[in-house]
């Protein structure tokens, strides 16, 4: 039999305000706030940390002080404070060599003024955090498609999927369906076009409900084919392919991107997820992450507002996710990375907390509806975005080892 016994939640639970929060910090509401990063980290982790660390992590919150009244630098500040935080929270994941790589980079610039920090929370917030976001283009292809096969039987469909190549956005697709029993991740209910492809599956449907499902990725598909040597369209944009490398590299985490491009790429089902149409938006905005629970592939579903669950169909805010085709292991059907879910994590945090999300949709917004700069100035903030990021850009290099390195003013 194809579709093992299903581990989701069972259906019947009380309303999402009675859910538990994902683990934030203690003032953290269900409103995600802009928050003030901790006056000391070991407020934060709850446990004593090095000197070093502890060091760094004192001058990024000196910075945030001194920026009082630049709301900007505050931002900055902030960014490289959560992600501290973050990455200390994810170490079992992503080892204890990303958050030692930061404070070593925040430490090589002590002799610098504090201006260093906030440009070194432009460049996590440009070349990391915006690797992670998703364009605001249109949600990749759904499940639905025409010209469809019928199947009588689970392992009809299983034979089917398993002969597509997995190297292209449908055929990944329909291997990811197979492996997490033709459902969404996290809401358990059913792919509508599989239940018509598989009539077997309708007695389920009927109980537990169908959503429209998106085959979500963590890693963007354009970032990993920027990235890739290999890829004949890469020159474009191979200079900012250069930059998320380099961020990558200086938290030792390159690695985690370039086992993708080994595989499949963006395709690899280690880097997809079935979801329904609205909670793949959530995540792409980074509205919706995962955070490891420290049990093998079991994950709390975290959001930025508890309203946003209110109608999507999660009844649970822990997910286990495992392969439901029987006599298939996860080397045929491997499931999401656990590395990549970290580190997606680890930037949904840090743009929530930080304050950045607001401003990466403002900036963003404006510049992708702006197709000619204003003529009453009222263009001049995103025109000094785009310069900071290009500045950023032109120095990020010239130290050894990928270390960020700011010149003297």
């Amino acid at each position: 039999m194809l579709i093992a016994p299903p581990c989701y939640p069972h259906h019947h639970i009380g309303a999402i305000s009675s859910l538990l929060p994902c683990l934030l910090p203690s003032c953290a509401s269900p409103t995600m706030p802009f928050l003030p990063l901790p006056p000391l980290l070991e407020t934060s982790i709850r446990h004593s940390v090095n000197p070093q660390l502890k060091s760094a992590y004192n001058s990024v919150v000196e910075a945030e002080r001194r920026a009082a009244g630049n709301d900007t630098d505050i931002m900055h500040a902030r960014v490289v404070g959560y992600l501290m935080i973050a990455l200390h929270d994810f170490r079992e994941t992503l080892k204890d060599s990303a958050i030692e790589r930061v404070s070593e980079v925040r430490l090589l610039l002590d002799a610098k003024p504090v201006t260093a920090v906030y440009e070194l929370g432009l460049w996590y917030r440009t070349r990391l955090l915006r690797a992670f976001q998703k364009s605001k283009g249109p949600l990749s292809p759904s499940s639905q498609h025409s010209s469809r096969p019928s199947f009588t039987t689970p392992e009809d469909m299983l034979k089917d999927t398993l002969a597509g190549s997995g190297k292209d956005h449908r055929s990944a697709k329909r291997r990811a369906l197979a492996r997490d029993g033709f459902r969404c991740m996290l809401s358990g209910k059913f792919d509508g076009t599989s239940v018509e492809d598989l009539p077997i599956l309708e007695p389920q449907a009927q109980t537990i409900g169908m959503v429209t499902t998106n085959c979500c990725q963590i890693l963007s598909e354009s970032t990993l084919q920027d990235v890739d040597p290999e890829n004949p369209d890469r020159d474009d944009k191979r200079e900012y392919a250069a930059a998320v490398l380099a961020v990558l590299d200086s938290l030792r985490l390159g690695a985690v991107v370039r086992d993708a491009l080994k595989q499949n790429g963006a395709h690899h089902l280690s880097n997809v997820l079935t979801m329904s149409l609205q909670l793949h938006d959530l995540f792409d905005k980074f509205n919706l992450w995962l955070e490891g629970t420290g049990r093998p592939h079991e994950y709390k579903i975290c959001v930025s507002n508890d309203a946003w669950l209110v109608d999507s169909g999660i009844t649970t805010r822990t997910v286990r996710f495992r392969v439901h085709a029987e006599d298939v292991d996860e080397e045929t059907l491997p499931l999401p990375d656990p590395a990549l879910l970290a580190l997606y994590a680890t930037c949904a945090r840090v743009v929530n907390m930080s304050g950045a999300a607001e401003y990466m949709h403002i900036y963003d917004s404006d510049a992708d509806d702006m197709q000619v700069l204003a003529e009453n100035g009222s263009s001049n903030g995103v025109l000094l975005e785009k310069m900071r990021s290009v500045a950023v850009t032109s120095r990020e290099f010239s130290c050894q080892d990928s270390l960020y390195c700011v010149t003297s003013d």
